[in-house]
Parts: structure tokens; sequence; C-alpha cells
């Protein structure tokens, strides 16, 4: 790797992605040419660009406006080079970051797969006391027609008579 990612940008200065693209963009004239590559490449950034960004994060945070920070990056201000690891420890900060994120979701998604397993072990025991109700209910019309069917041959022998 030639130089640092965004994602290691994120890392050191606690920014969001989108606001390490803001400050790539609105402060493109004093970084790297492989801090803005382009669409579809990746950003890369050198040690130089990170004291630009120091200087950015720092003026941000005491509220500077854009128009300031230009001014002081204009007349060659940087801030300090933060202490950064080599590039690929950072990635294995990141990936570490990943694999995090990465067993939480894991572990959401078998807790998830409990709770359907618990779900369709219930709707299988509700159709077993669903299928022994239709049952019952079924013996019950038929009781209630051999009921209805005597009532009528009573009431048809009351009207012969």
């Amino acid at each position: 790797m030639n130089g640092y990612l965004t994602s290691h940008v994120t890392k050191v200065f606690d920014v969001s992605p989108q606001t390490v693209r803001n400050w790539a963009e609105e402060f493109s004239r004093y970084l790297s040419v492989s801090a803005a590559p382009g669409r579809g490449r990746n950003r890369q950034f050198s040690e130089d660009d990170f004291r630009v960004f120091a200087l950015v994060a720092a003026m941000k945070k005491s509220g500077a406006p854009n128009d300031e920070i230009h001014v002081s990056l204009a007349a060659g201000q940087r801030g300090d080079l933060p202490p950064l690891p080599p590039a690929a420890d950072m990635q294995m900060v990141i990936m570490s970051d990943h694999a995090r994120a990465m067993a939480t979701l894991q572990s959401e998604r078998d807790s998830a797969l409990a709770d359907l397993q618990k779900l369709q072990t219930e709707l299988q025991r509700s159709q077993g006391r669903n299928d022994l109700l239709t049952e019952q209910l079924k013996a019950e019309r038929e009781q209630v027609e051999k009921l209805n069917r005597k009532i009528w041959e009573l009431e048809s022998r009351i009207d012969d008579d």
C-alpha cells in the first residue's frame, strides 16, 4: 500500500468517511494528487495530507470557518503530524473493527434464528391444537345435524298426526 486510506483518516481524526471526503474536496489544493483521484478510485493519503487534516481538524474544532482554514493552509501552516502506525497496522485495526462488527451481526443473526425456531415450534404446536379443535368442531356440527334431523323427524310425526 502506498498510502493511507479514508478509513485510516477516520480512525486518526475520529470523523466520518463523508467528512474525510468533504475535507478532501474542500482542501484539495493542499493535498496530494492521490487524495482526490477522481470517480471510482480509492483515495490514498500521504503523511503531508495528514498534516493538512490535522490543521483542518484543529481549526474546525475551534469553530473556524473554511475561509479561515484556507488562509492558514495557503500561508503554509500545517498541523502536527499525529502519531500514525504503519498503514498495514491501521488496516489490521480496521479489520479487527470489521471482525467485531461481523461477530455482533452473527450473534444477532443467531439470536434471530433461535427466535424463529421457537416461533416455528409454537406454530406447529398451534397448528396441532388447531387441527384438534377443527376435528372437535366437525364432530359437534355432525352432532347438531343429527339432532336437527331427529327434531325434523319428530316435527314431521307431529304434523302427520
